[in-house]
């Protein structure tokens, strides 16, 4: 397990709350009326008689309770740290009524324990006695108790006054030092150089009035080539600024970009297998991958994969270390005569610039990224099957690199559009890129591998909802094969029209989908779970795929079911669920039968074991 270092946050909490117990501590020997460590008059003693707090002698009592309270404290601010990554580590809110909750339920525990430790130690302290006046007086002991509390919850509550007071003063001291090193005084000038000075401003912008384009044009003469500065998303500047240079030829900003277009793709004639099926592409893939790679994959792993392709430009292949995620589009791209692109996502990539590139205003080019080069060369050679990999893709959060491609691959084929850069309307960019904006074409999945373990962030539904997830549970078996199994051409069109075949033959019946909405409904009323149109969509596309290949349809539709509706379950803990997946469980045996849906049987096992 990956352990995460404190965030300098965290340690500025920490040091604060320490700060506050020793400041507590002092104010405390400060009170004490036996005066054995600091003089009398002091200033806590003074601002304790000022806010009619008590003072006491010192006693074992005192201290015990005090060294508690204030070790809970700490603790407190531990727990407070231990839930707040907790929440983030499951993308909940931080400050949402359930945290504020546990908080709370923190304070309430962390409180009861310094106070009961500390009352516990006073059965055994007989405290002090003294003579006031003449008069033997006794202060502690169990039957004090009082002047015990008083005495510390008056300490605390002066050690909170001077602890506040002291950061307001410091605070108000470093933004009275900030100002100051940032205020500079504006130059004096003369009336003449005033007017000058607006007379050449008015000019200026009745110049960018007349030709908005010019802004683009200040040439560089020293070396005669026009350096440009576009806009990158992400970089810090904003896609409606303007600069005053222009871009350099598309040869020296995308130098990459053009070589692809001058390699002439896609003019060649792409061979591939016209007598094939989608069931002969199952068949033949598992034995491909059993008999030459040893690859053992099940029947239905292979089927929701390929039904995935039909459904989704992105799926996610989702388990723990060593079960195939990786190795499953690496080798079925090899099946079908392609080789799949790997892209290694870093903790660091948090937005699309790291999967894209951005333009570099010092050497005036555009950083071009593999990733980059393997979607352009995609927009040419549209009949190949381009398989892009996101290895380990919740290493980082995915809506943070990934945002932009989530939402375009909602747009119809013609539309899908990446944003690069902010090019001037006559640029002469590289072929494929119009207007700044590169071409996704259809052609193009996106494969993402995701492991589950605490040192990757959790996967939102809006990722989700979006994708194919195939879940790895099980290390592979061996399966023997009698016959070899040789790999195949498919190309991106064969592929396509056999999935428009399947859906024409083997449509989603209406009483069939009517039964699958009953089991929809019941999830929205019992259990508060929305599914849209879109995991409807999905469905429709998937069920006919399946058919085709030879399987249920229930089977799809329980992959579909525990994979995408059910896993919005996960992070309930709530012991009332029990009753309504019982319900479920009910209800599953009546629209279907006792041995169908075994995928969400089991996922519904394990929530009622949960909410034991």
């Amino acid at each position: 397990m990956k352990k995460r270092k404190l965030t300098s946050l965290e340690w500025l909490v920490l040091g604060l709350s320490i700060f506050y117990c020793l400041i507590a501590f002092l104010v405390a020997l400060g009170m004490d009326a036996s005066h054995t460590a600091m003089n009398k008059n002091n200033l806590f003693e003074g601002l304790a008689e000022l806010f009619g707090m008590p003072l006491l002698p010192s006693y074992a009592g005192i201290w015990i309770l005090l060294i508690f309270v204030l070790v809970f404290l700490l603790v407190f601010v531990v727990l407070v740290i231990v839930l707040r990554r907790f929440f983030m580590r499951r993308n909940e809110k931080t400050y949402s009524f359930k945290a504020i909750c546990f908080y709370i339920l923190a304070f309430t525990l962390c409180f009861a324990f310094g106070i009961g430790f500390g009352i516990l130690f006073q059965l055994g302290d007989q405290g002090v006695t003294l003579l006031v006046n003449d008069v033997e007086t006794k202060f502690g002991g169990i039957e004090n108790l009082d002047d015990t509390f008083g005495f510390v919850f008056g300490a605390l509550l002066l050690a909170l006054l001077i602890y506040i007071v002291l950061g307001a003063f410091v605070w108000g001291v470093i933004g009275v030092i900030n100002y100051c090193l940032k205020r500079k005084p504006a130059p004096i000038k003369s009336d003449e150089e005033d007017i000058e000075e607006k007379e050449k401003t008015s000019e200026k912008e009745e110049e960018k009035k007349q030709d908005l384009a010019s802004s683009f044009s200040d040439v560089d003469k020293l070396n005669g080539s026009a350096i440009g500065a576009p806009i990158v998303a992400g970089q810090g500047v904003s896609d409606s600024s303007i600069f005053t240079k222009e871009l350099a030829k598309k040869e020296e900003v995308f130098k990459n970009l053009v070589a692809i277009d001058n390699e002439n793709l896609g003019l060649g004639n792409y061979k591939e297998d016209t007598e094939t099926s989608l069931k002969d592409i199952l068949h033949n893939l598992q034995g491909y991958l059993a008999t030459k790679e040893h690859l053992y994959y099940e029947l239905n792993e292979l089927a929701e994969f390929i039904a995935g392709l039909s459904a989704s430009k992105f799926i996610i292949l989702e388990g723990v270390s060593g079960t195939g995620k990786s190795s499953l589009p690496r080798y079925f791209g090899k099946f079908i005569g392609e080789e799949a692109y790997f892209e290694a996502i870093q903790v660091t990539y948090k937005e699309k610039s790291d999967l894209l590139g951005f333009y570099n205003e010092l050497t005036g080019k555009y950083n071009e990224t593999p990733f980059l080069e393997n979607l352009y060369r995609a927009s040419y050679e549209v009949n190949r099957i381009n398989l892009v990999v996101l290895d380990e893709m919740n290493i980082s959060r995915v809506e943070y690199y990934f945002a932009d491609f989530l939402s375009v691959m909602e747009f119809p084929e013609s539309e899908r559009r990446i944003s690069l850069t902010l090019l001037p309307d006559d640029y002469d960019a590289p072929d494929n890129l119009e207007k700044g904006e590169l071409i996704l074409t259809p052609n193009t999945y996106f494969i993402g591998t995701a492991n589950k373990d605490d040192s990757t962030f959790t996967i939102t539904d809006k990722v989700i909802d979006r994708a194919i997830v195939i879940d790895f549970e099980n290390t592979q078996k061996e399966i023997s094969f009698e016959n070899e199994f040789e790999s195949m051409n498919l190309g991106y069109e064969k592929l396509n029209s056999l999935f428009k075949e399947a859906k024409e033959k083997y449509k989603f019946k209406k009483e069939n989908k009517d039964k699958f909405l009953n089991l929809i409904s019941f999830m929205s009323t019992e259990l508060d779970i929305v599914v849209g149109n879109r995991i409807l969509k999905q469905v429709d596309e998937m069920v006919p795929v399946f058919i085709s290949m030879g399987l249920k349809e229930e089977e799809c539709l329980d992959f579909i079911f525990a994979n995408k509706i059910l896993r919005k379950l996960e992070a309930r803990y709530d012991s009332s669920l029990r009753s309504a997946l019982l319900k479920l469980n009910k209800l599953l045996d009546e629209l279907y039968t006792k041995n169908s849906f075994l995928k969400s049987r089991k996922i519904i096992n394990k929530y009622l074991r949960r909410a034991i």
